[in-house]
């Protein structure tokens, strides 16, 4: 057994930013003290219908982070690209992420964020066709002994 945490944006949102940016909406806080001892969480990112709007081979690259007070960590990332360099429009590439990490105990917050970044100059971009725009979902299995 595990504990789901989910969320959800339906807000339109766009980047052009070529460092990794948190996308709007899309975090998953886990309390402090929820967690004793180590666990395991899987971690899934899903954008039903993001596009990349560009004139060099546009696209986006996504990634999960697990985020302290004072360090994050990266936990996952993927990408999508045009096979065109100057692609007459922007296709819809569906993608999904995931991955798996260990969580300790903390006394602190910690929350896993989901980032993005546009790769060579593109536009990002993620809208409400599929719906919800995009999701986030952790299962963190069963504190040991509970």
């Amino acid at each position: 057994m595990g504990t789901l945490f989910y969320d959800a944006t339906i807000q339109p949102a766009s980047t052009t930013s070529e460092a990794w940016v948190a996308i709007p909406g899309l975090q998953i806080d886990v309390p402090p003290g929820f967690i004793t001892g180590t666990v395991t969480a899987v971690v899934t990112l899903n954008v039903p219908a993001p596009y990349a709007i560009g004139s060099n081979y546009p696209g986006i690259n996504f990634s999960l982070w697990q985020v302290f007070q004072e360090s994050q960590e990266l936990i996952a990332s993927g990408a999508f690209t045009s096979s065109f360099q100057n692609p007459h429009s922007a296709g819809r590439n569906p993608f999904t992420l995931m991955g798996i990490l260990p969580i300790q105990a903390q006394n602190t917050p910690c929350s896993i964020v989901a980032k993005w970044q546009s790769i060579r100059g593109s536009t990002c971009v993620i809208d409400n066709l599929g719906y919800p725009g995009a999701s986030m979902t952790c299962l963190i299995e069963s504190t040991p002994g509970a």
